[in-house]
């Protein structure tokens, strides 16, 4: 199970293959990664990050004849929640409700954000959540 986080370009790589999957092999995932990112790739870069998701049980992958595709063994949204378990942890001593509310002071919330911010907190309260 993974437990680390990703650097930026594992992460490209991986925001590739939830976007554009279920199985990429290594020549289109370095095509669409040097779309996205407006320069050229080597082969060999490509392929390290790829054993290094492999070897951190992000993706595995899987030989159809002589190609290898990858696919991803974590998806977006338990990535996400990683991501922000360790965000929170990191800054704000574990505390969501710390790190929410650090948001909001630092930047003046547009009506609409504090909107979908209030209706969350009705359903975490409406759920018995947070009590």
């Amino acid at each position: 199970m993974y437990k680390q986080k990703l650097s930026d370009c594992e992460l490209d790589v991986m925001q590739i293959l939830w976007d554009l999957g279920p199985e990429m092999n290594q020549p289109e995932i370095k095509e669409e990664l040097e779309r996205r990112k407006s320069r050229v790739y080597g082969r060999t870069t490509i392929a390290t990050w790829m054993t290094r998701l492999k070897n951190a049980g992000f993706v595995s992958s899987v030989a159809h004849g002589k190609v290898t595709y990858f696919y991803p063994l974590v998806n977006r949204e338990d990535y996400k929640r990683l991501e922000l378990d360790h965000f929170s942890r990191r800054l704000f001593a574990g505390s969501y409700n710390q790190a929410i509310l650090g948001f909001a002071q630092e930047e003046q919330l547009p009506a609409e954000e504090l909107k979908k911010l209030e209706d969350l907190v009705a359903s975490w309260e409406a759920a018995g959540l947070g009590k």
